[in-house]
């Protein structure tokens, strides 16, 4: 199979478009959404999947653009254990993302959240309507998102920059704003290279397992790349802070691993995690500015906040051309759908 004639390779070089739109939507229509932030305590994020490691990345933005406490859980999370995330009396404002707003775990978790502690709910989507939009006080609907396929791809991204959009505005930076409008771009500009280097990563069957290393908010897109590629290729993937991953893991590191590293502006000591995981072997590369494997945002004073959406085209690309020479079809990935419904008996008596 050409994976170039796939629906999800389409999805995935789309995003340049697609960004464009939601930085302009909701740059545009951002002064309702400030209001909601107005005497909250904290801000939690909720999704499962994709959009479970988007909400790890979306908190740590929004905390570094805003100075408002952030944390992130899966739905699932505050729906059996509500207990362990939210208390009664704080002010809260809960984020669900969900591509399709109707994952059940999301939309009974943002429900809850309001009824039972009273929490502002905002729902952020890629469809209009819907079961998680009408559970929340407020939306950010991104219908041009949307994937057909049922991998995450452009959905993740355009959140993604949705909920940056939004901080930017509530943090009151415009030059941070600013910095999200160069991104389609810059995507747009670096696609070719991009998709042409992971071919031929995709190609090479001397390694068989990857590992990605993401730091901060990059951790969440660390755990979306490895998940793209366990969804389209089952390869064995795994996500981790860079310094951590000399506390034990480092010990199962072969000539068959890959470890792709998405570096951060003045933190050098991601890259000597680097070189000490390729001193054992592996195959290494590493994603960021000037001077890297895979270069973003060259020539730019593009920084790690706005940055972060860059980082994703290149291992979404990779999944997709690494099924191609596994024999296996990256619009159906085994074992998947693309909304998880779950019946009520699944949840009933566990809240």
């Amino acid at each position: 199979m050409n994976p170039r004639s796939t629906q999800t390779y389409r999805e995935i070089m789309n995003q340049p478009d697609s960004w464009a739109q939601t930085v302009a939507a909701v740059t545009g229509n951002a002064l309702p959404l400030t209001r909601l932030v107005d005497n909250r305590e904290e801000l939690v994020c909720i999704g499962c999947g994709s959009s479970y490691y988007l909400s790890t990345a979306a908190a740590g933005l929004w905390e570094a653009a805003t100075g408002l406490p952030a944390r992130a859980y899966p739905a699932g999370s505050l729906l059996l254990t509500p207990e362990e995330v939210l208390h009664p009396g704080r002010r809260t404002l809960v984020v669900g993302f969900s591509r399709s707003g109707e994952t059940t775990e999301t939309v009974q978790a943002l429900e809850m959240a309001r009824r039972r502690f009273g929490a502002t709910a905002v729902a952020v989507t890629c469809h209009r309507g819907g079961a998680m939009v009408a559970h929340a006080d407020a939306a950010i609907e991104l219908p041009w998102a949307d994937d057909s396929s049922i991998v995450m791809t452009q959905s993740f991204t355009n959140m993604l920059l949705g909920m940056q959009a939004w901080s930017a505005a509530v943090g009151d930076f415009p030059a941070t704003g600013d910095e999200l409008t160069a991104l389609p771009r810059l995507a747009r500009e670096g696609l070719p290279a991009w998709d042409r280097l992971a071919e031929t990563l995709a190609a090479d069957r001397t390694w068989s397992s990857a590992v990605f290393f993401g730091t901060g908010a990059y951790y969440g897109l660390a755990n979306e790349a490895a998940l793209k590629l366990k969804e389209t290729s089952q390869a064995p993937a795994e996500a981790y802070h860079p310094l951590e991953f000399r506390h034990g893991p480092i010990s199962t590191v072969t000539s068959g691993l890959l470890a792709i590293l998405f570096a951060r502006d003045r933190a050098a000591a991601e890259a000597d995690v680097l070189a000490d995981v390729a001193a054992r072997g592996a195959r290494v590369l590493r994603v960021g500015t000037t001077g890297a494997d895979i270069a973003l945002a060259q020539g730019t004073d593009l920084g790690d906040w706005a940055r972060a959406a860059l980082y994703l085209p290149f291992p979404q690309l990779l999944a997709v051309h690494r099924s191609s020479v596994l024999g296996l079809d990256p619009d159906r990935p085994r074992n998947l759908s693309r909304v998880v419904h779950l019946q009520d008996a699944e949840l009933n008596g566990r809240r």
